[in-house]
């Protein structure tokens, strides 16, 4: 503020044109002085903070990269799991019998409970695994033998899908390396979570009349944790060869509604 008081007395006791010229002359190079640094101080700024927009996006992608391998893995092994309970003897001996009723029955699922544990503890990445008989109408995992609608009414409650709709999905389609979207699940008839469901019809190669399948749950969280940093201000989906939804995060459907159709 000084330096314009200055200028103005400069003003006031030369009035003459050389004067008004002179003044002009300073305020321009006044003003010169004080845009360069402004001016520089933008051009930075703006680079700065483009270089900055560009490592976060970069290092985001690279983590994000990182979370679809380590994803692609675990769905692997799943698939793997499952390949391994489709062809294992004693379950598909146990699939073939046609009634439960009988001793050698009985016997047979004996040694499906103790195969079904053996694959369950080798993998902490699903919820459970169970296989489903057609013929017999039972579920069976590393626990016990079921029957169907007790399975569904005390251990797995799909709150929306009714027990029919359930056990239509199980034994009326043929399904290869299917998954369902993930859906509330009553457990245990205590607490409700998120749940993935795949199926695969056993055997493999029947593709009209298969004795059952192999059912696989998987926590949607299991999924979708390690995406959770990566997508703090948007959303996580993750979709299956279709692009139908198998497990999104908060957000999911704003901003993906045409795959939740």
């Amino acid at each position: 503020m000084k330096i314009f008081s200055e200028l103005y007395m400069i003003f006031q006791s030369h009035r003459s044109a050389r004067s008004k010229k002179l003044l002009l002359t300073l305020l321009s190079y006044f003003l010169i002085v004080l845009l360069i640094p402004m001016i520089v101080g933008s051009i930075a700024y703006s680079r700065s903070v483009g270089f900055i927009s560009h490592e976060v996006q970069s290092t985001k992608m690279q983590m994000l990269h990182q979370a679809s391998r380590a994803i692609d893995t675990q769905l692997l092994e799943l698939q793997r799991l499952a390949l391994q309970t489709a062809t294992n003897y004693y379950i598909l001996d146990f699939l073939s019998s046609g009634s439960f009723s009988d001793e050698d029955t009985i016997f047979k699922a004996t040694h499906v409970i103790r195969e079904i544990a053996t694959l369950k503890n080798a993998n902490n990445f699903i919820e459970d695994i169970f296989v489903y008989s057609k013929n017999m109408d039972v579920v069976i995992n590393a626990n016990s033998v079921y029957h169907t609608d007790f399975f569904f009414s005390n251990s797995y409650t799909y709150q929306d899908m009714p027990y029919e709709g359930w056990l239509n999905r199980l034994s009326d389609q043929v399904n290869y390396n299917t998954y369902w979207a993930a859906e509330r699940v009553q457990v245990d008839g205590i607490a409700s979570h998120n749940i993935i469901t795949y199926v695969q019809s056993i055997p493999i190669a029947e593709r009209y009349s298969p004795y059952g399948c192999v059912v696989i749950l998987i926590n949607e969280d299991n999924l979708l944790s390690p995406f959770e940093e990566i997508a703090a201000d948007g959303a996580a989906i993750i979709l299956n060869s279709e692009n139908r939804i198998v497990a999104e995060g908060k957000n999911g459907y704003a901003y993906y509604p045409k795959f939740s159709e």
